[in-house]
């Protein structure tokens, strides 16, 4: 008989990439609050935000909650248009978005010291087209809604599905996302705080290894 792929490491895989573009996520929204003043991954956070600024008078703070906004919404366009990932979980088709990201992301870094006078600007719209790319990418995981940058929606799921009293049994991905979008906005604080353009750079690394599984799994079905 042929051998079949074991489902079990299909879902380990998806999870991971996952659990890693939630890191990458939380760790993108603190690092750029930190340097710009303004969420990337966040629509309601930025119009708050630019209402705030709007009523204080602080118009740079009001202009680029607006860049941010309609960033994130194009990349999200582009990333909803791109074929979708396998109903069994993410594979190969990952692979293109996620270096679109990477060189979105990349190009912000290395642009932002060469520009002073508009680096934040230039930096908020390479990062939220990468973190729109990837809301409109990475949508589900094995027939759960998940969203990788920011956790507003999988919350209201998990306590929904928690006290309606027969909670999904799918729903136990959520937990782990939810933890690494944490995870990752602590450690963006962290390195973004102390060691500025240089400490969000490692963002790359967990997006690195995201691109890796992705273009490493098997090919056939989705996966």
């Amino acid at each position: 008989m042929p051998a079949h792929r074991p489902e079990g490491a299909a879902d380990l895989r998806s999870l991971v990439v996952c659990a890693l573009l939630s890191v990458v996520g939380g760790y993108v929204d603190a690092g750029s609050y930190l340097l710009a003043g303004t969420f990337t991954g966040h629509i309601t956070g930025n119009s708050v935000l630019a209402a705030i600024a709007l009523v204080t008078g602080r118009w740079p703070q009001v202009a680029s909650c607006v860049v941010a906004v309609l960033g994130f919404m194009t990349g999200t366009a582009v990333g909803s248009a791109w074929p979708r990932c396998g109903r069994h979980g993410f594979g190969r088709r990952l692979v293109k978005p996620l270096l679109a990201e990477t060189t979105l992301i990349g190009l912000g870094i290395a642009l932002a010291p060469w520009h002073v006078a508009i680096d934040h600007d230039l930096l908020l719209v390479c990062l939220c087209l990468a973190l729109g790319l990837q809301n409109g990418t990475v949508t589900r995981l094995d027939g759960v809604s998940v969203r990788t940058s920011f956790i507003t929606g999988m919350s209201t799921s998990l306590v929904t599905a928690m006290t309606a009293g027969r909670p999904d049994p799918k729903m136990r991905i959520l937990p782990p996302v939810l933890g690494c979008f944490l995870l990752g906005a602590v450690c963006g604080a962290l390195l973004t705080a102390r060691a500025g353009l240089f400490g969000f750079g490692a963002v790359l690394l967990p997006l690195l290894l995201a691109l890796i599984l992705s273009a490493t799994a098997p090919s056939g079905r989705p996966g």
